[in-house]
């Protein structure tokens, strides 16, 4: 199983975004139980993940977050530095996690739980807490913002109560 911090490794693709979607809080659970399924089959928790965020919409809240900037403003030259920072960051993450580093933090994909009663809706989309168990023991909340359009989406996630977003490295 991949590290805590490479679950969201992003894909060198951009995932399409979605223009509107107003995702119910039933699509948004059964968009994380479908990415659930994947992971007890086989797949890393991690990879599970990575198949569904979208890097633009992760690119678009660091940008907000960290530069003030509006990404509906930017040209596509002046996305491309954000998203590939983005990709730069959790490919480290991933060479950590090849390396061995962290594997306290891996998640045992048997303890993720829901926490229905912290869900909250988000824009067009739902925030689904939850909480899983570290392999070195810790008990850890999450949370994803979900949108479900033409395919489900991640787009942003809260890990230990940071921001996604907050973690990457801007140029």
């Amino acid at each position: 199983m991949r590290s805590l911090l490479t679950t969201l490794f992003l894909c060198t693709f951009l995932a399409p975004q979605v223009s509107h979607a107003d995702t119910t809080l039933t699509q948004a659970v059964e968009c994380f139980d479908t990415m659930l399924t994947e992971a007890r089959g086989g797949a890393s928790f991690s990879t599970m993940v990575e198949r569904y965020v979208s890097v633009a919409a992760v690119a678009n809240r660091a940008v907000k977050v960290q530069k003030g900037l509006n990404w509906n403003e930017l040209s596509e030259n002046d996305r491309a530095p954000y998203i590939a920072a983005i990709q730069t960051y959790f490919a480290t993450e991933d060479e950590k996690v090849r390396k061995g580093i962290g594997a306290n933090d891996y998640v045992v994909v048997e303890s993720i739980a829901l926490r229905p009663r912290y869900h909250k809706k988000v824009r067009e989309g739902y925030q689904l807490a939850g909480v899983y168990v570290t392999q070195g023991g810790s008990s850890e909340n999450f949370a994803l913002y979900i949108v479900k359009g033409t395919r489900c989406l991640i787009y942003d996630a809260r890990w230990r109560d940071a921001w996604l977003s907050k973690y990457v490295t801007l140029p």
